[in-house]
């Protein structure tokens, strides 16, 4: 559920003034004569949810799950990516020189896969704090 405290809904009406605002300016700036129509829309709604935060809820509910479902698409979308253009490359060429960086190879003639650690004291306050 989405959290529409009066609080929220007045910094998202001030997000939408000044970042509608800059927005607007800049559009204004590059000669856009739609700029200003933009620039009073926002205002209207910005002002509006500061004096009136359920006014504006609408329009942050509508926003918020626009928001959930870009940043659920492009999460999926980047890791495919990087899955599909750095790890499995990686994973083929690594098999093609022979590289096993995880040592998983099967030994046959070992006895155990155990690797000693030895050279470091036994110490109890390291089992407290490991990193």
């Amino acid at each position: 559920m989405i959290e529409r405290t009066p609080k929220k809904l007045r910094h998202f009406a001030i997000g939408i003034i000044v970042i509608g605002g800059a927005l607007a300016a800049l559009m204004a700036w590059r000669d856009h004569t739609i700029a200003l129509y933009i620039f009073g829309l926002l205002a209207l709604w910005g002002v509006l949810g500061a004096a009136v935060p359920v006014a504006i809820s609408p329009l942050f509910i509508a926003l918020t799950y626009i928001g959930l479902a870009l940043g659920w698409v492009n999460t999926r979308l980047i890791l495919g990516l990087l899955y599909f253009l750095v790890f499995t490359p990686l994973g083929l060429l690594f098999r093609l020189i022979g590289k096993d960086p995880l040592n998983r190879r099967i030994e046959k003639n070992a006895g155990t896969y155990w690797q000693d650690v030895s050279g470091r004291p036994y110490d109890t306050k390291h089992f407290e704090k490991q990193f």
